[in-house]
C-alpha cells in the first residue's frame, strides 16, 4: 500500500513491523535532533546515505569563509543550505524573542567540524576565534576553533 508520506520523489511504506529505537537513537545522537533524520529516514534508507554523503561533502567543502558565513547566517536566523546540516539554534533565555545561539547540531559533527577547522591556516584559525567570541550567538562556535589551533601549537612545540 503506498503512502502518502513521501519525501523528494520517494516514497515510503507507512506501516513498520517494528521502530529500531537503537537505530534512531544512533541518528539522533550522530545527525542531530531532527525528525526527518531520526525517525522518517529509517523508512528510507537511500535518503539517509545521500544525507550523510551531503553532510560529509558540505564539511569537506567548507572554508574558513564558508564557514563564517555559515555560522554569522545561523546567527541571524537566515540559515544556508550548509547550516542547516551543521549547526542547531536555540532561543538564550526563556522569554521571547530572545537572542539567538549557534552552536554544532550534534557532537558527532563537532568533531568533524573541529577536524576540518585544523585545516585552516593558523591565522584564519584566530580570526574566526576572534570573531566569534565577539559576536554573543556564536561563542558556541569558538571552542570548534579553539581545539585544533591548541593542537597546532602544541604539537609544533612537542616536534620542534
Amino acid at each position: 500500500m503506498p503512502c502518502p508520506l513521501t519525501l523528494g520523489n520517494n516514497r515510503a511504506h507507512c506501516k513498520l513491523a517494528e521502530p529500531d529505537y537503537r537505530a534512531i537513537d544512533e541518528r539522533y545522537t550522530r545527525l542531530g535532533p531532527t525528525p526527518r533524520i531520526s525517525v522518517l529516514y529509517q523508512l528510507l534508507p537511500n535518503q539517509l546515505r545521500e544525507y550523510q554523503r551531503d553532510l560529509i561533502r558540505s564539511i569537506q567543502n567548507l572554508d574558513p569563509a564558508k564557514f563564517e558565513l555559515a555560522v554569522s547566517s545561523a546567527e541571524e536566523l537566515d540559515m544556508t543550505a550548509v547550516g542547516h546540516k551543521l549547526f542547531l539554534i536555540r532561543r538564550k533565555g526563556s522569554t521571547l524573542p530572545g537572542d539567538p545561539e549557534v552552536s554544532p547540531i550534534s557532537d558527532h559533527v563537532s568533531s568533524l567540524l573541529s577536524a576540518r577547522a585544523r585545516r585552516f591556516a593558523r591565522q584564519e584559525q584566530v580570526r574566526l576565534i576572534k570573531l566569534f567570541s565577539n559576536i554573543p550567538g556564536a561563542r558556541g562556535m569558538v571552542g570548534n576553533l579553539f581545539e585544533p589551533y591548541g593542537q597546532a601549537i602544541f604539537k609544533k612545540e612537542i616536534f620542534y
